[in-house]
């Protein structure tokens, strides 16, 4: 059987968990996470591979060993789908569903290559027009992460500065929970969603080539693991 939607009960559990994260509430309800969290997504995602290729869906367990937030369990679920160009990701919990897409820890080099595009009157514009077209979709540059002020090596009047000020290049949209969570609409209104931020990725790919060695580099990083 294919993925027909969530049952309401999903945002509850999540709800809960929010105020009971420990091991003690999650044992008492594991079953509970498999028949309205766990199975449904497992559904979801089958369908979503069949249009996007191989998903990866992360696990409920939070890795607490370099952390000083000890809650052992997400507070959420989700998953993504590596991209050419970048990611595409999902995630679902009490306060709604976060679709996204991009890279959120692009190389110093991509981040260059990036901010050169921005600064260059001849190409900024295809920057721009990228991004409009994506946020006529609700996906915008993510703001989680930006500078305080201008790099160093730009001006702090430049005209571009919100976007020379971007650490991350990815876009992310929230949605509120409401019913459309449990149908098939859930699944359209994603698959929606990741193709508009996959053409991103797709302008990522071309524009902003990865750096192969700098995530090579990332990855053996002890920082990177913490």
């Amino acid at each position: 059987m294919g993925f027909e939607g969530f049952p309401s009960a999903m945002l509850a559990f999540y709800d809960e968990l929010g105020r009971n994260n420990d091991r003690a509430w999650w044992q008492a309800n594991l079953e509970r996470y498999r028949r309205d969290v766990d199975e449904p997504m497992d559904r979801l995602v089958g369908d979503l591979e069949q249009v996007f290729g191989p998903i990866k869906r992360f696990r409920p367990y939070r890795d607490v060993r370099f952390s000083a937030d000890k809650r052992p369990y997400q507070e959420h679920s989700s998953f993504a789908a590596s991209r050419p160009g970048g990611v595409l990701y999902a995630q679902f919990g009490a306060a709604g569903v976060t679709i996204a897409g991009g890279r959120w820890q692009p190389s110093p080099a991509e981040l260059r290559r990036f901010r050169e595009l921005v600064d260059d009157s001849r190409t900024a514009s295809d920057v721009e027009a990228e991004l409009a077209e994506r946020a006529q979709d609700g996906l915008l540059p993510d703001e989680g992460s930006r500078l305080k002020t201008a790099p160093r090596g730009f001006p702090r009047d430049h005209p571009r500065l919100d976007l020379l000020r971007l650490t991350r290049l990815s876009i992310s949209t929230h949605l509120p929970p409401g019913p459309w969570l449990e149908s098939v609409e859930a699944f359209d209104t994603i698959t929606r969603l990741w193709r508009s931020a996959d053409r991103w990725n797709e302008w990522l790919g071309d524009a902003v080539p990865p750096d192969l060695e700098g995530h090579a580099r990332e990855a053996r990083s002890p920082r990177s693991r913490q």
